[in-house]
Formats: C-alpha cells, sequence, structure tokens
C-alpha cells in the first residue's frame, strides 16, 4: 500500500513538476550525446589499426589502453591526430596508459595503434597482442567525484552541478546543430546557384549554335544558288 501511495505521489508531482520531466529528458539526452566506448582487437607485428570519431569543439576526451600479452622489449605505439592531420598526442606503452586531451577545433579526429614488432622476430606461437581501447567524452569522462572533493560541494549541490553541465552540452550541441544547418542551407543554395547558371549557359549556347548552324546553311545554299 505504501509503494502505491508513493508511486501515485511521484506521478502527481511529475504532472505539477513539468520542469523535473524535462530535466530527466535532457539528462538522457545528453548521455546519448556524451561517449562512451570500449572494444578490443588484435594487432600483428608492424600492423596499424586507425578509428576515427567526430568531436565538437571544447570535449573532454579521456582514454585508457591496455596490451596484451606484455612485452618488456616492443612498445605499442599509439598516435592521436585533430582533423587537419596535426599529431597531437604519441603514447608508447608496454601494458597500460592513458591520455586526456580537449579538443579545439570540431572535426574527424584519428585514433591509430601500430605494433612495433617486427615480422620475422615476433613469436609465432602469439602473432598477434590484443588491444583493450576505451574511450569517453562529454559528462561521461567528468569525475564528479573529484569535483566534490575539490570544491567541497554538498550532495544537493553537485546535482546541481550535474544539471549545469548538461544544461551547458545540449546548449553547445543545439549551437552545433544550427551552425551545420546554416553550412548545409549555404552549400545548398551555392548549389542551386551554379545549377541555374548552368542551365542559363546551356540554354545561351544551344541557342547560339543553332544560330550558327542556320547562318551557314543559308550561306552554303546561297553559293549554290540554291536560295
Amino acid at each position: 500500500y505504501q509503494r502505491r501511495v508513493r508511486a501515485r505521489n511521484l506521478n502527481s508531482m511529475a504532472q505539477h513538476h513539468p520542469s523535473s520531466s524535462l530535466l530527466a529528458v535532457s539528462f538522457s539526452f545528453c548521455l546519448l550525446l556524451s561517449l562512451a566506448l570500449a572494444f578490443d582487437f588484435s594487432l600483428y607485428a608492424e600492423q596499424e589499426k586507425c578509428f576515427y570519431e567526430e568531436l565538437h569543439e571544447n570535449t573532454l576526451l579521456l582514454g585508457e589502453i591496455r596490451v596484451t600479452p606484455l612485452s618488456s622489449r616492443v612498445k605499442l605505439v599509439f598516435r592521436f591526430y585533430d582533423p587537419y592531420g596535426n599529431n597531437i598526442q604519441v603514447k608508447e606503452t608496454q601494458a597500460e596508459s592513458s591520455f586526456a586531451f580537449t579538443t579545439v577545433i570540431p572535426g574527424t579526429y584519428t585514433f591509430c595503434f601500430f605494433d612495433g614488432r617486427e615480422s620475422d622476430t615476433a613469436d609465432p606461437e602469439t602473432p598477434t597482442r590484443t588491444v583493450s581501447f576505451d574511450f569517453k567524452t562529454g559528462l561521461r569522462a567528468k569525475d564528479y567525484n573529484a569535483v566534490a572533493k575539490k570544491e567541497h560541494l554538498k550532495p544537493l549541490d553537485l546535482e546541481l552541478r550535474k544539471m549545469e553541465d548538461i544544461l551547458k552540452d545540449l546548449s553547445k550541441e543545439l549551437e552545433y546543430l544550427r551552425h551545420r544547418e546554416a553550412e548545409m542551407r549555404d552549400a545548398n543554395e551555392v548549389t542551386n546557384t551554379r545549377v541555374a547558371l548552368l542551365s542559363a549557359a546551356s540554354v545561351i549556347l544551344l541557342f547560339g549554335l543553332g544560330g550558327w548552324q542556320l547562318w551557314f546553311l543559308m550561306s552554303y545554299f546561297q553559293k549554290k544558288r540554291v536560295l
């Protein structure tokens, strides 16, 4: 009975306070926007694998790399490139490594892993090495426990900070979508203008070519005294 009463109270609160539902929807949406990936893949000797991810401006990245089996001599090389192909970070690890970075420009970022073992000297019993790559962005990459300890925040203050970050991320995402929409609209307008100019040029060329053919035929028949 108490559970049913509590459920009715929660439903009535949601009806009388639509802002709570809005915050819940915003929180779920921002968690979808933030990224958390964890996957494993294998690398042969002298092999390189790259992965790509589109990221927004001022996005916090946290990554962890684990390699098995361990190698005391040959290291795994990790390279991180920005959308312009500039090498931002280079990591060499034998077992575990981590990285953190905040993006400066929006675009597609590249993560590359290279196994530095030589094919001739690789152990035939373990021809591959397994790489575990954990990657987080946005709200998932932020350690709110550390923020609470550093700024001495109470639980309620911490929840308010989370809500503030959610609204900021949501606003940033909407601004990014608005910017992309403006870029696509400008591209469509430029394309439409070029198509219209090409169509007009084609019509003018066809009329000019038709007029020249008519003039040429009339001149030819006049010389042959047909006309």
